[in-house]
């Protein structure tokens, strides 16, 4: 039967990735779609008619931002944010199961996305240091790698679900160097989503480019975000890709019940000939407050 557009969920995969985990906890009733980079994931919106919602990372607590997500949404879509999920992210030490009782010191490469790498310094320093990294497309992947040759004493670091999946054995669970390790995903899409849950945050990201470089011009702007009491709590700057020197600014903020105030600052900024494009107006939502209070069974859907 062929599913409706409202239907599938693209998501940065293959199986077993952290954003497989977001994407099916986000929409547990619709079929899921994975594609092997972020720009195909986010692309997949405009070029597949099947495609709802795209769901991908863009910034981790430790490595920052995931600018391939921010710059594609920048200069290759005019696809809005419709939602925020931060999730958080514990790595395991996977390992095919005839070498699972193996030291450390027995393994000679160590394979995953270069983020979860780097979120694991510590741990590959202090237990790895001899190991070679090998450098894969996704966590998912590196898992798959090791499953797919098993005459090789190497490791992956993923997830849990990535070893299930690849018949793999965890060798060890939580090797990332900070507990409090997340990541935000953002859901993109043409059409709003309803969310299931107490107390709402929601949230503004919007793209700006200064009409000039001079001082003060961008503490100009955010003073206007302070006069009205809005909440900064994201600012980014990405190259325009016109020359060198040349930025747009990525900025969210919290967005108050009342929408006067930040329609108001909007049209400030835009008299003082700054070019403003709106990426999205959405709820955000943390994985842990929800499990915490209970309603984390069904977070959203898609409005039919």
């Amino acid at each position: 039967m062929k599913l409706s557009r409202a239907d599938v969920i693209a998501y940065l995969g293959p199986e077993g990735t952290f954003t497989h985990q977001v994407a099916n906890i986000l929409f547990p009733h619709h079929h899921s779609m994975p594609f092997s980079n972020i720009p195909d994931t986010i692309q997949a919106i405009t070029s597949n008619e099947e495609i709802s919602y795209a769901v991908v990372p863009i910034e981790n607590g430790i490595e920052g931002t995931v600018h391939v997500t921010m710059d594609w949404l920048i200069h290759h879509v005019h696809v809005p944010i419709q939602g925020e999920f931060i999730f958080p992210i514990h790595h395991a030490l996977l390992v095919h199961p005839s070498y699972s009782n193996l030291p450390l010191t027995s393994f000679t490469k160590v394979l995953s996305h270069p983020q979860a790498l780097a979120q694991c310094r510590h741990f590959i320093r202090d237990h790895l240091s001899h190991a070679e990294m090998v450098y894969t497309e996704s966590t998912a992947h590196a898992a798959m790698q090791i499953g797919q040759q098993p005459e090789e004493a190497w490791l992956a670091i993923g997830t849990a679900d990535a070893a299930r999946l690849n018949q793999l054995s965890v060798y060890k669970q939580g090797i990332e160097d900070y507990e409090n390790n997340h990541t935000r995903f953002m859901v993109i899409g043409d059409r709003p989503v309803n969310w299931h849950a107490t107390n709402q945050n929601e949230k503004l990201s919007m793209l700006l480019t200064l009409p000039a470089d001079y001082p003060g011009a961008l503490a100009l702007i955010l003073a206007l975000f302070s006069r009205k009491n809005l909440n900064l709590c994201y600012i980014q700057s990405r190259p325009t890709k016109t020359g060198l020197g040349n930025y747009f600014f990525w900025i969210d903020c919290e967005l108050p019940a009342d929408a006067t105030d930040w329609i108001q600052v909007i049209t400030e900024i835009k008299d003082l000939q700054c070019d403003v494009r709106i990426l999205g107006a959405y709820p955000s939502r943390i994985y842990d407050q929800l499990m915490k209070s209970g309603d984390g069974h069904l977070i959203m859907k898609p409005i039919s």
